[in-house]
């Protein structure tokens, strides 16, 4: 029998990081089929080299060039004073057409979808979205793909897949994090510097100290995908993503040359293509690998506990510090080029350097060898007995690459060249569009020396006009023919000087919607609800609130009655809908008519009630840092707005100047600053090297950290306030305020 035809499989995008120009030039002629990269102000790694302008259009040529694509990181919450600065931002870049943007704050959504209709959005994984639920409400708010939260099983995926309305993006490899996505407090709280704008110290790499000893408790694995990349793919997730904008390009570029090899290779022979990946992933230095939350069996062991959460291949241990420089113990090799990042041991992240010079047993080397000591020169300070860890080796050089990157004012231009008896017939097509060219002139046949369609390419591939390159050239000759080199060269000439009458060249064009001109409607107040000041109070479980006209909020899985608040999870995995939607509807049939929405997928299912008209408050974790995310939430059915609980007084001042009456502040309680549905490895109460004192609650299957010392603030006399007595007591002592009287980074 004939052997049957390989199964089809849907298309699927290998999406790949790019901190710079560099690595992602090396991750698109990996294998990559797009990159995600960000200029220098709101992305979610501003700790990384990220892009120019210049270099970002650079990228986009190239990948362009080469069919494939660039997605912009707009990835971070803003503040109100910041819209007109992202505004420019965009105006400034999407003339170098990225094919997507990826952003967070719903100010930012609406600022992109309102102003610039024709870039495609997508929803960062920091937006929160963890069911079909909330995809599908971003989907009719003009998003056209959600990156989900990372601690989302395979089997609630396929359902969140089957559910959506638009596509889904996963990541399959790379760093995580402990805590679900866009909801972490812990680095602003412990330093005022926000993971919500791309400034995060990971706290959660650092050493804890509980009553039953001390260890990294929040520090997971990396995570490793490949034997779950057909399982993505086969269920009809569109892209596979790869953590990792911090990594240089020598990590990319192995990690996406593996997982290329995963989505490329036939169903028979599946099981040595993981063999050879994992070869090919073991030269890419990172932490130790985990399936990560794609398995549920592995949520017992995500965390590492044991080690510094460095991340690379351990190469040694600091001996001695030196005014110019360290000794170190090598445990492996180590070689000049290489690049290293000294952790102390309570792993507070270390600079991370690249050895230019090196002494092995005090003579100058090229490398050291296990069980030599070595002493490398260096001009910052680190931390004496620190972990060396290799976080990288040298990097393929792409400059002469990067140097033949035409400038985003050429235009590119393919060229089929046909020479006949009758005449020279060009074709070009550049701008999108194709032109014909003719010069009439007879062609005698040849004698001798006929014409070739490689002196033909040669000859056009000469200096085009000024403002075009050739990206292509191709050359047909009809017969054995005759034309003198110079008649080549002229006819090469005529054509060009035609080309620039007739195609003018342009630049990648001009954004469209004027955002940055209106910027100032930013600021334009919400009109007013017309309600009078209140204060709601989360009370626990049975208990009343301690003020007599305060509303209670409670739990929608709690018992409540008509005139309470009821507050919707700020979690529910796929499989729970269906009960939620239950719950919600009982509820609100029963005559309540007050909500809590603390996540996006909660307005989505309010939406769904054949009720009377709603009082919907949005609270965090789902963040409002501007008027224009309240805006975009009114739209959906909200009426009061919770600020942020990073934002610092001046912000805060901002947003009652333009909320008005739908504005309220949470005053007092104990926010989680970490939420995870990972099993860690301690609870109760712990402390940091520094004394901070945290707690590790379990609720249910997630794990939430809750600070020390509760939040507290005093709320200007007209503003509507909530208090939080679930983990916190009125009258403590040694509350914290948070980033209220200091500056929201």
């Amino acid at each position: 029998m004939p052997d049957s035809p390989p199964k089809k499989h849907p298309a699927i995008e290998l999406l790949a990081p790019a901190g710079n120009l560099a690595t992602g030039v090396i991750a698109l002629d990996s294998g990559a089929d797009a990159v995600y990269a960000g200029l220098a102000r709101f992305n979610a790694r501003e700790r990384t080299e990220n892009f120019s302008l210049e270099d970002f259009g650079k990228l986009t040529r190239y990948a362009h060039d080469r069919g494939r694509r660039v997605h912009l990181t707009l990835n971070t919450l803003v503040r109100q004073d910041e819209l007109a600065d992202v505004a420019r931002l965009l105006e400034d870049v999407i003339p170098y057409q990225p094919d997507a943007v990826i952003v967070q704050d719903l100010g930012v959504l609406r600022l992109v979808r309102d102003y610039f209709p024709d870039v495609t959005i997508h929803a960062s994984t920091q937006a929160g979205t963890h069911n079909s639920a909330g995809v599908n409400l971003l989907a009719e708010r003009g998003v056209d793909r959600v990156i989900l939260q990372r601690q989302i099983p395979m089997e609630e995926l396929q359902l969140i897949v089957q559910n959506s309305a638009i596509d889904i993006e996963v990541f399959c490899h790379g760093a995580l994090c402990c805590c679900l996505s866009g909801a972490c407090l812990f680095s602003s709280w412990i330093g005022g510097w926000s993971g919500n704008r791309g400034r995060c110290k990971q706290p959660c790499r650092r050493r804890y100290f509980g009553k039953t000893g001390n260890g990294f408790f929040f520090s997971t694995h990396d995570l490793y995908g490949l034997e779950h990349v057909r399982g993505l793919r086969d269920m009809g997730v569109a892209s596979l993503k790869i953590e990792g904008r911090l990594r240089k390009s020598d990590y990319v570029e192995r990690v996406v040359k593996a997982y290329r090899l995963m989505l490329d290779c036939p169903d028979n022979a599946v099981a040595d293509t993981v063999k050879e990946s994992r070869k090919i992933l073991a030269g890419a230095l990172g932490r130790r690998w985990t399936g990560g939350f794609l398995d549920r069996a592995n949520y017992d062991t995500i965390i590492d506990a044991d080690s510094v959460g460095g991340a690379g291949q351990l190469c040694g241990k600091v001996t001695r510090v030196k005014g110019s420089g360290f000794e170190m113990a090598l445990s492996q090799r180590l070689h000049v080029g290489d690049r290293i990042r000294v952790q102390s041991k309570d792993g507070e992240e270390g600079v991370p350097m690249t050895v230019t010079r090196l002494f092995a047993e005090g003579k100058p080397a090229i490398r050291g060898t296990k069980g030599q000591t070595c002493f490398i020169p260096f001009d910052r300070p680190v931390a004496d007995q620190g972990l060396v860890f290799r976080i990288g080796m040298q990097e393929r050089d792409v400059a002469k690459t990067i140097a033949a990157i035409p400038s985003e004012t050429e235009q590119s231009a393919a060229l089929t060249v046909t020479v006949a008896p009758t005449g020279v017939h060009i074709a070009i097509t550049s701008g999108g569009g194709t032109r014909e060219w003719r010069d009439d002139r007879v062609i005698e046949p040849a004698r001798t020396n006929a014409l070739t369609e490689t002196a033909v390419i040669d000859e056009f591939s000469k200096t085009p006009a000024a403002g075009f390159r050739i990206k292509t050239l191709a050359a047909r000759i009809e017969g054995d023919l005759f034309l003198q080199s110079r008649d080549l060269r002229h006819l090469r000439q005529d054509f060009w000087t035609w080309v620039e009458r007739e195609i003018p060249p342009s630049p990648p064009g001009a954004a469209a919607g004027g955002a940055w001109e209106a910027s100032q409607s930013f600021n334009a107040p919400l009109p007013p609800a017309g309600w009078l000041p209140r204060r709601a109070v989360r009370v626990p479980r049975g208990e009343r609130a301690p003020w007599q006209k305060a509303i209670a909020v409670r739990s929608i899985y709690e018992k409540h009655t008509r005139y309470d608040e009821v507050v919707l999870p700020d979690f529910c995995p796929e499989g729970g809908l269906k009960d939620l939607r239950q719950r919600l509807a009982d509820t609100a049939g029963k005559g309540v008519t007050r909500f809590r929405v603390v996540s996006l997928f909660g307005l989505k299912l309010l939406s769904e009630l054949a009720a009377n008209r709603l009082e919907i408050t949005c609270a965090p974790p789902l963040p409002v840092t501007n008027a224009l995310a309240a805006r975009e939430l009114m739209d959906m059915g909200a009426g009061r707005f919770c600020a942020w609980l990073e934002l610092a007084k001046g912000d805060i001042d901002t947003l009652r100047g333009l909320l008005g009456d739908r504005l309220e502040l949470y005053a007092f309680g104990r926010p989680p600053l970490m939420t995870t549905r990972a099993k860690l490895p301690a609870k109760g109460d712990i402390t940091d090297n520094r004394g901070n004192r945290f707690r590790i609650v379990p609720e249910g299957e997630l794990t939430r950290v809750y600070p020390g010392i509760a939040f507290s603030i005093s709320v200007p006399e007209g503003v509507s306030s909530f208090f939080d007595l679930t983990n916190a007591r009125l009258g403590e002592k040694g509350c914290s305020t948070f980033n209220y009287n200091r500056e929201f980074v």
